[in-house]
């Protein structure tokens, strides 16, 4: 597929990654020549120096022919324009970055009259995200499929959780609703069998409604609920994130450097303590009662100020600690250094356009749905719709010559989830969930062996 990218910040470097990876025929729009030749020279990519929203810029990068076009530069105005300008010319596919919170209640009035297909908001997703993992304490992440029907949820197994040292096979026996689809050890991903025994500092990957979720959790002996939450930082994820608990019962304080940000947020959400003062000064911290909160959440601009802040509250013995790391790179370096939850909105971004992108390279077939990368790893988890076409229906999954790697880990028929066993089949209509360790499955047959 012809993919044309504008902006080479740490989204677009992102999105270059991802889609050079998969083979795309990638070419990148960036005014800073510095920024341009280190990407293209990492990814062994096309670069095209200039505004990306200039007419004649475009033509030379070739957006007449190319079948999609994403400008995530740090403007929203520019992104909006040059994805006009795309449409114009002939792409048949346009994406852009809006960051702004007057943009996002206005996505759909934008997207219909201007033509853009899909407008994304790393801020945003990032709120929602962490949004989800206050709601759900006890896992590190939680990402929703088919519309909340189903959860996959990410657990570690610490010392005192009542999962360490039984096998796969004795925890469904006692959560029979539930499946362990993916587990990270020692830095490597598998598909784990029934006999895999759990240690202490595995991380597990895990289907399952919502409601059996729940007595689950409650056996992990972690966090049972999150009721006040101290906020470092009040950018535009704060603000996000301030909107979604609006109205709950939560204790919440935001500490804030600049100024001027702090007096909004504070007109904004009177309902919050907000503090006018530097996040980093330890003293300011324990002023602030760091220890009495439930969660600590680490937003400032700088990576490594987040991290170090996240593992003082770790020092101060707060339960729940969540990270933000914009640079892959830092996640893979502070593996073994403790950090329970990191949110990279660049990696939330590109997922969603690898999404986007598998599901137009693949029309005919079986529809991506939903797509969740695990962090530093080839597995992924898809939600496929599954077509009349697929060599997969109506044979019982045991059957099936599934590759290696490869799981079924949930269907949803009629809106109604199951975990399936060997005697189950899948069908037209159906919603599949499958977990890989392999990556790129464009179609619900990839993960059949040739016939």
């Amino acid at each position: 597929m012809q993919v044309i990218v504008v902006g080479a910040g740490k989204v677009g470097t992102a999105i270059c990654r991802d889609l050079s990876r998969e083979e795309h025929e990638v070419t990148l729009i960036e005014r800073n020549e510095a920024k341009l030749n280190a990407v293209v020279d990492q990814y062994q990519i096309m670069g095209i120096s200039g505004n990306g929203a200039f007419y004649d810029v475009q033509m030379e990068a070739g957006v007449p022919s190319c079948d999609l076009f994403i400008a995530v530069t740090p403007q929203d105005e520019i992104n909006i324009m040059a994805c006009v300008v795309a449409k114009k010319l002939g792409a048949k596919y346009t994406i852009a970055r809006v960051r702004m919170p007057e943009y996002a209640s206005h996505v759909g009035f934008v997207q219909e009259n201007l033509g853009i297909s899909r407008m994304i908001n790393p801020e945003l997703e990032a709120a929602q995200e962490i949004y989800r993992m206050i709601r759900y304490p006890s896992a590190l992440s939680v990402v929703p499929f088919a519309y909340n029907k189903i959860n996959l949820v990410e657990l570690a197994i610490t010392e005192e959780s009542q999962l360490k040292g039984l096998n796969l096979i004795k925890i469904r026996k006692e959560y029979n609703h539930l499946l362990v689809c993916i587990l990270v050890r020692d830095e490597k991903t598998i598909i784990p069998r029934g006999d895999t025994v759990l240690k202490e500092g595995d991380r597990l990957f895990i289907t399952g409604a919502p409601s059996d979720l729940g007595a689950l959790y409650r056996s992990m002996g972690t966090v049972d609920k999150i009721r006040s939450v101290m906020i470092i930082g009040g950018g535009r994820i704060c603000r996000y994130l301030l909107e979604m608990l609006r109205g709950m019962k939560f204790d919440i304080k935001v500490i804030e450097s600049d100024e001027e940000t702090a007096n909004s947020l504070a007109e904004d959400f009177q309902d919050v303590s907000v503090i006018y003062g530097d996040g980093t000064d330890q003293s300011l911290l324990d002023n602030q009662h760091i220890t009495g909160y439930d969660c600590v959440i680490t937003l400032t601009g700088i990576d490594e100020e987040n991290i170090i802040l996240s593992m003082f509250a770790a020092m101060r013995k707060v339960p729940r600690r969540i990270t933000k790391i914009n640079r892959n790179n830092l996640i893979k370096m502070l593996s073994g250094m403790g950090l329970q939850s990191a949110i990279t909105p660049p990696n939330i971004v590109a997922t969603n356009v690898l999404r986007l992108i598998r599901g137009i390279s693949n029309s005919e077939g079986s529809l991506v749905e939903a797509l969740y990368r695990v962090d530093n790893s080839s597995a992924e988890v898809l939600q496929f719709k599954v077509t009349e076409q697929s060599r997969a229906v109506g044979k019982p999954i045991r059957l099936l010559p599934i590759k290696k790697g490869i799981i079924i880990a949930a269907l949803i028929t009629d809106g109604k989830v199951k975990i399936p066993s060997g005697a189950d089949a899948i069908y037209p209509g159906d919603q599949v969930l499958i977990a890989t360790v392999e990556g790129e499955l464009y179609d619900l047959d990839d993960i059949l062996e040739e016939a």
